[in-house]
Formats: structure tokens, sequence, C-alpha cells
């Protein structure tokens, strides 16, 4: 008894090991195959729903030929029925021909031309009486085929007339991504030959700090003259004695005045 029941806690345990695995390798395809999904290019994406188009149309011309075939089968069984209805109405002026010469008791009846005894306009409309009756039904009968047949075709336009339009959505949305495609790539041609002109805005911005540092070096020795700060200020001489001084004051007072010198004009 321990043994089956070992037994069967190891088939348990296989069993959901095994439903695990199958569940983590349904994932991983799932993760494979919508990578490999996203890697194809837009281009073989274009050209896959083309193909798809493709087999689209193929459904289309076999629709086509379809709604075709009925419509011909329709337009004939619909000349047959026309030409049925038409011998029934012949037979029953017949029948009411017959019938009406009949009802007024005359020693003999007028049917398509002949004078008829009694007997042999009785016996005419036992035949055609019959016939009529026949054909009227198979008239009904065909009546109603008809008309089944009518909605067939009608419902086999509808569906081709559905297809139609959705090759032509089909062919709208293949035009605009085909467009939106050429619009990328050329973007990406753009992008690719696209001057990077990020370093002309560094060296447009070094220039002009480079300027400014030139501008404030040239007004600098000009304020610094302005506050005593210059670094070039002439030497102050010594204070000369006042003998010195008065020596240049004589020295300085010797000059001419109308041609002759100061002491002379005293």
């Amino acid at each position: 008894m321990c043994r089956k029941l070992v037994i069967f806690s190891i088939a348990i345990l296989a069993g959901v090991i095994l439903v695990k695995k199958s569940s983590l390798v349904r994932v991983w395809w799932n993760d494979l195959r919508n990578e490999a999904s996203a890697r194809v290019e837009p281009e073989t994406r274009i050209k896959q729903l083309e193909v798809k188009l493709s087999e689209l149309d193929a459904e289309l011309d076999k629709a086509a030929r379809e709604y075709t075939k009925q419509k011909v089968q329709h337009n004939r069984n619909q000349e047959a029925v026309e030409k049925l209805a038409a011998k029934v109405a012949d037979e029953r002026k017949d029948v009411e021909t017959l019938t009406n010469g009949l009802k007024s008791k005359n020693s003999f009846v007028s049917f398509r031309g002949k004078e008829l005894a009694p007997q042999d306009a009785e016996n005419q409309l036992t035949v055609k009486l019959s016939q009529f009756e026949s054909d009227k039904q198979i008239l009904a009968h065909k009546q109603n085929l008809i008309q089944e047949e009518d909605k067939s075709i009608k419902a086999a336009f509808t569906g081709v007339q559905l297809l139609t339009q959705r090759k032509q959505k089909a062919e709208v949305q293949i035009a605009k991504l085909k467009s939106t495609l050429a619009l990328v790539n050329q973007k990406k041609q753009e992008n690719k030959y696209a001057i990077d002109d990020s370093a002309f805005g560094e060296f447009d911005k070094l220039a002009e700090e480079l300027e400014t540092r030139l501008q404030e070096e040239l007004l600098l020795p000009e304020v610094r003259e302005q506050l005593g700060l210059s670094k070039n200020k002439a030497p102050v001489k010594d204070q000369p004695s006042r003998e010195e001084l008065i020596r240049k004051a004589d020295a300085a007072l010797q000059v001419e005045v109308a041609g002759q010198p100061v002491s002379e004009q005293k």
C-alpha cells in the first residue's frame, strides 16, 4: 500500500514538473517569437502585406466567378419561368374559351378557329384543364425557386462588394505604410548628413569670452591710472634746497623782452 502511495506521489510530482516546464517552454517560445517579429524590417512587413493582398485578390476573383456563374444560371432559370408563365397564360385562355363555349349551350363551340361539337369541346377542355393545372403548379414552384435564387444572388453580390471594399482599404493602408516608410528613410538620410554645429556654438562662446577679456585688459591701465594704482608712475623727485630754487628762478628770469635782458630794462 505504501509502495503504491509512493508511486502515485512520484507520478503527481512528475506531472507538476512537466506542466511547469511546458509553461516555461510556451513562455520562452512566445518571447522568442515576439522578439523575432520585432526584428523584422518594415520593408519585409510591407511585402508580407502585399502577399496577403494578392491572396485576397485570389479570393475576390473566386467569389466573382462564383457570383457570375450563379447569375448566368439565374438568368436562364428566369427565362424558363417567363416562358412557362406565357404558356400557362395561353392555357388559361384556352380553358376559359372552352368553358364559356360549353356554358353557352350552342350546337358548336368555337375554339382556335375551329367549330367543335360540344363533346369534342368537352374532351379538349379535359385535356387543357389538366395541363393548365399541372403547369400552374410547376410555375408556382419555379417562381418560388427564382425568388430564393434572387436572394442568394444578392447575398453573393454583397459578399463580392465587401471583399472589394476590403481590398481597396488594404491597398490604401499599404500605400500609407509605404509613404510613411519613405518619410522615415528620408529623415534617416537627412540625419545622416546633418551638420553638427555644437562645435561652432562652443567656438562662439570661447571667442566672446576672449574678446571680453581683451577689452578688460585694454581698459585696465586707464582705470588703474584713474585710481592711482598705475605701476608706471613718474618717480617723485627730492625737494630742492632754497638756494637751488632761487638760482633756478634767476636763470628763468634771464629772458629777453623786446630783445633786451630783463636786468637792462630796469
